[in-house]
């Protein structure tokens, strides 16, 4: 809507207004200039005109004198004649000097003869000129006509203005005026011009402003109205209806626009926002860089893969901010080539991360940018790497007590089945090894059932205490024949947990067993339970060998064997542990680890209390 508050005058009119004067100015200047010099030139046409009669009667007295020129009257009728008006009227001879002055009588003022206005006198029959007399010091008209012989008739009466030369001039007759009175007039008439001018200009610039000022008032609602869009404001402008205009129409164009505007900004908006969305549930890390490489979109993924913050990099130098020559390559060669490109890297301490990047042209974009996906592939090259370490694993594990039932039975084949002191040691191998082998494959079976989630397990209230003392009475034997002191510390009070009951014995009996077999003679293993907050605690803590720091993260993997000789002659699947993680992870617990190398190890499981 257009603001109600007071308008002030468009600059547009100011500039219209001092352009208007400018041009009156220069208009009325050249108007007086014109005029000035027409009026003068007509002033100085009728000054001329009566000071050639004056000549013309004077000339004609002094050929009607008797002795011409050496009249002694001629002098005094000039002077007289000089008197009575306001001119002023010089005889000069054909010499050129002077016969009578009506303002010097008949002094010696010089020769005369070399005045532009006798010169043209003598070539032309008339001579006129206006300069500066240096004998009165003003400004003067000179006219100037020669006398003729008595005896030539070179005048015609009835036409003062053609003048014929005479054929030999006795002298010249010249009459001058002051050129101050002209002057003055057209001073005086230059100074009224001007005030009649600035007057007009002053009263047509009162009249223009008010009614341009009415015409143009329109403007600043719609400069407001502008400004209020810039800032956001789009609200729907109330139409001019009162006027039928262009304004009218211009209003309505800008309510159309507002509108329009309106619509396509909420749209931007909501595409903004849907993208921030998207962009900020995006697990990939995702970066757009313009034609000069200033990133101008990055997301929370991007931004934790390269240890950075938001604020840092927008609008900076993709290339100054990035510090893996890997992905620097990738956006340099994507951007000559026009082209994608793909690169790995790992980021640098303390969080070292693996991330494949992935550097793609913008055609599209002007200029031409680049956008980088990210993906973090950490845990899938951990993945992969303990998928080649498991099929090693299980292929080494297998191999061995099949090596040796294939051995035995090959050394029972060549005779020593006939050996009644070898023969029962053989096939007892042959069964110790198939048990084993058949034990890992049953573990194996175990860990896939679970992992499938396949595996339906029946989630009730689970008497902990009670389980774990099953499975130290079950166990004992086994700690005791490797001389190991196998007890149980359990809560005052009975404690329930929320699993399946054969879960939580099988994991009691993997870690009793893995702390039993990596226990030194005379050692000790205790099973602790207890309550924390919602959790059950089965803690299962040795005095053994211990787990070094670098092993520890990997011990819960299958087949993973810290010290794989050692690991290997006490027995065993390799498999326990593993089982133990899957088995607690399936029961919404979780299990953590606390070692030190010739200290011992700490295995507690946490699974939620029921």
């Amino acid at each position: 809507m257009f603001p109600a508050k007071t308008m002030k005058t468009p600059r547009v009119l100011l500039r219209f207004l001092v352009s208007y004067l400018l041009l009156h100015l220069l208009t009325a200047g050249f108007f007086v200039i014109v005029f000035s010099s027409a009026t003068r030139h007509q002033m100085v046409e009728n000054a001329k005109g009566e000071m050639r009669s004056l000549a013309l009667v004077l000339r004609a007295h002094i050929q009607e004198l008797p002795e011409g020129l050496e009249n002694p009257s001629l002098i005094p009728h000039v002077l007289n004649l000089g008197e009575k008006t306001d001119f002023r009227y010089t005889i000069i001879n054909a010499s050129g000097d002077v016969v009578a002055d009506s303002e010097k009588g008949d002094q010696d003022i010089g020769p005369h003869g070399d005045r532009p206005e006798i010169v043209d006198a003598n070539s032309k029959g008339l001579g006129f000129s206006a300069r500066f007399s240096d004998t009165l010091q003003l400004p003067m008209m000179y006219l100037a006509i020669p006398l003729e012989n008595p005896n030539h008739q070179g005048l015609d009466q009835s036409d003062l203005g053609q003048l014929k030369k005479p054929n030999k001039p006795t002298g010249f007759v010249r009459v001058a005026a002051p050129a101050v009175p002209i002057n003055r007039s057209i001073q005086t008439l230059q100074r009224t011009l001007w005030t009649y001018a600035l007057l007009l200009g002053a009263i047509s610039a009162g009249l223009m402003i008010y009614f341009a000022s009415s015409a143009m008032r329109p403007l600043s609602r719609f400069s407001e109205t502008a400004r209020n869009i810039g800032r956001g404001e789009l609200q729907p402008t109330v139409p001019l209806e009162s006027r039928r205009d262009e304004w009218g129409e211009l209003a309505d164009a800008f309510g159309q626009m507002q509108k329009e505007i309106s619509v396509r900004e909420e749209q931007l908006r909501e595409g903004s926002h849907r993208l921030t969305a998207v962009l900020k549930s995006m697990i990939e890390g995702v970066l757009s860089t313009d034609g000069q490489g200033r990133i101008s979109i990055t997301n929370r993924a991007a931004q934790r893969m390269l240890s950075f913050t938001h604020s840092e990099v927008l609008d900076r130098d993709l290339l100054e901010i990035i510090r893996y020559p890997e992905l620097r390559l990738a956006v340099e060669t994507a951007r000559a080539n026009q082209s994608t490109e793909k690169t790995e890297f790992e980021t640098l301490p303390p969080a070292r991360r693996r991330i494949k990047a992935r550097a793609t042209y913008l055609p599209e974009e002007s200029p031409r940018g680049v956008a980088i996906v990210l993906h973090d592939v950490t845990e899938l090259r951990a993945l992969e790497n303990m998928r080649q370490d498991f099929v090693a694993n299980v292929s080494h594990e297998l191999k061995t007590p099949l090596a040796s039932i294939q051995a035995y039975a090959e050394t029972l084949r060549l005779g020593a089945i006939h050996d009644e002191d070898k023969n029962i040691q053989f096939v007892e191998q042959i069964e110790t090894q198939a048990k084993l082998l058949n034990l890992q494959i049953q573990d194996l079976l175990e860990i896939a059932r679970v992992e499938s989630g396949t595996a339906a397990f029946k989630i009730e209230p689970v008497a902990i205490n009670e389980l774990c003392q099953r499975s130290v009475d079950h166990i004992q034997a086994q700690a005791a024949q490797l001389n190991v002191k196998l007890s149980i510390e359990p809560a005052e009070s009975e404690l329930m947990a929320r699993a399946e009951s054969d879960g939580v014995t099988t994991i009691v009996n993997n870690l009793i067993s893995n702390a039993i077999r990596y226990t030194p003679a005379d050692g000790q293993v205790i099973v602790r339970t207890r309550r924390e907050d919602d959790w059950v605690i089965i803690e299962v803590a040795d005095t053994g060998i211990g787990i070094s720091a670098e092993h520890q993260a990997r011990v819960f993997e299958r087949f993973y064997r810290a010290d794989k000789a050692r690991s290997r002659d006490m027995g065993g699947t390799g498999l326990g542990l593993a089982i133990v993680k899957h088995l607690t992870q399936a029961f919404d617990g979780k299990v953590e680890l606390e070692s030190q190398v010739g200290k011992g190890s700490s295995f507690r499981v946490s699974l939620p209390a029921g």
